[in-house]
């Protein structure tokens, strides 16, 4: 992990953008160079709303599902 962006910290949780704001800020990285990795929609809509790449697969519905190495392909695949 780089950074934390903690709700206590900033006054925003999720969905509200300005959480996944103060993350970016952190990474000093704009919103078009990130990827957003959620569990879900309602909670993680607000990185999309800033204009970052979000990703939410469908739930896990059991531990033999994990997924994260399509997630890292994805990401070692993207032009840089």
């Amino acid at each position: 992990m780089d950074v934390f962006a903690l709700s206590f910290e900033h006054g925003a949780e999720k969905p509200d953008p300005r959480i996944f704001r103060a993350a970016l800020d952190g990474l000093g990285t704009a919103s078009g160079y990130a990827l957003m990795v959620g569990d879900r929609h309602t909670h993680d809509g607000g990185a999309a709303a800033l204009g970052v790449p979000t990703l939410v697969p469908p739930p896990l519905e059991h531990p033999g599902q994990r997924r994260l190495h399509l997630v890292e392909a994805l990401v070692a695949a993207a032009p840089r």
